[in-house]
């Protein structure tokens, strides 16, 4: 029995189309994971003023500290916001959670690290390896819903000299919690660097927030915070069109051999 060619035409296809996919839904290696959200910690600041601020353990993370701080602008009721880490798998799963009184306006920062931790985040790489490296990694969040305006953030690694790299990243108005977690990639070499940065003595990075007032705002980051590869869909793109390829070759030739008998008839 013959295979019919616009079958096989469609199947080849729908196999490249899914590589194609694949290319662009395919974990990135983790080069190191900042935070798992596994060491539940909160911060609550329910009047006008502070920070509010709390430090905890998340050894055996690299990065080996978080501290929370959390500031309150009281508006015309009452300021209350938590900025807090939630274990519990059972209401969300594992999170960092921003929840900010619609009468307030909140400033938050959560930093990951110690002084004298140089960690090597970058391996030792220098010169073109270094960055061919950070072309080809980035700093990941996964974002499970924010509420509107979108929050201006700012991620910043700070070095052992006290030089910074930073990228600013608004988080997207997102209002409802019941659709999977968008992943947000900050290519590391997009950073802006200060000084001479040295991507091999890091102590540590910050994440840094103010919202705005009279809005409510607040967001769910979930899985972790992490810094890993870019997947490269270059690879996977080639084999799909080399499919694609072979799939139209084959087709012509299905043809070309049905249509002999009919002209020999």
């Amino acid at each position: 029995m013959k295979t019919k060619p616009q079958s096989f035409l469609v199947k080849a296809l729908a196999l490249g189309a899914a590589l194609t996919l694949l290319s662009h839904t395919s974990p990135a290696a983790v080069v190191v994971t900042i935070d798992d959200f596994k060491t539940a910690q909160a911060v609550t600041n329910t009047t006008s003023g502070g920070p509010t601020a709390s430090t905890s353990n998340i050894t055996p993370l690299p990065f080996s500290q978080r501290v929370l701080s959390l500031s309150n602008s009281e508006g015309a009721g009452s300021a209350n916001s938590v900025f807090q880490v939630l274990t519990n798998a059972s209401s969300g799963g594992p999170r960092l959670a921003l929840s900010v009184d619609s009468e307030a306006t909140a400033i938050m920062s959560s930093t990951w690290g110690t002084n004298g931790l140089n960690y090597s985040l970058a391996g030792g790489r220098t010169g073109a390896s270094l960055t061919s490296w950070l072309t080809g990694n980035a700093l990941y969040y996964d974002l499970r819903s924010a509420r509107p305006p979108a929050l201006p953030t700012k991620w910043t690694f700070t070095d052992s000299s006290g030089n910074t790299a930073f990228y600013n990243k608004d988080l997207t108005p997102t209002i409802s919690i019941n659709v999977p977690a968008l992943t947000y990639a900050m290519r590391l070499v997009d950073f802006t660097t200060a000084g001479g940065f040295d991507w091999n003595s890091i102590n540590f990075l910050a994440l840094t927030a103010t919202s705005a007032p009279d809005a409510g705002p607040g967001f769910t980051m979930v899985n972790s915070i992490r810094v890993a590869e870019v997947p490269e869909p270059g690879t996977w793109a080639a084999a799909a069109l080399l499919l694609g390829v072979m799939a139209l070759v084959r087709y012509r030739r299905v043809r070309s051999e049905q249509a002999v008998p009919d002209a020999i008839s």
